[in-house]
């Protein structure tokens, strides 16, 4: 099973999360959700769009501290990611654990 990112024509929404939430080179984001450098590059050069494995997924949500719903919306552009508040319920924390 794997999620489907949409991406925006006017904006690059994980640069956005990368920069705002990770504060990692592309390299090391790329590495730390579990792709290759190269889907990444090729992602942001090409807006290709990769297919997420649930493990991407959870650790893309633990480096950038939201949860699942939040980041699909803001990887939709449903939302910025600067309005998303970074502190989490206990309950909130429990449901990113890896």
């Amino acid at each position: 099973m794997s999620i489907d990112i949409l991406k925006s024509e006017l904006e690059y929404p994980m640069e956005n999360i990368r920069k705002a939430r990770c504060k990692l080179s592309q390299k090391d984001f790329a590495k730390a959700i579990g792709m290759s450098w190269r889907t990444y590059e090729n992602w942001i050069a090409d807006g290709r769009a990769p297919k997420l494995s649930p493990d991407q997924m959870r650790n893309l949500c633990k480096i950038c501290k939201v949860d699942a719903n939040t980041l699909l919306d803001v990887l939709t552009g449903e939302i910025d990611i600067e309005e998303v508040p970074v502190s989490y319920s206990q309950n909130q924390k429990e449901n990113l654990k890896v």
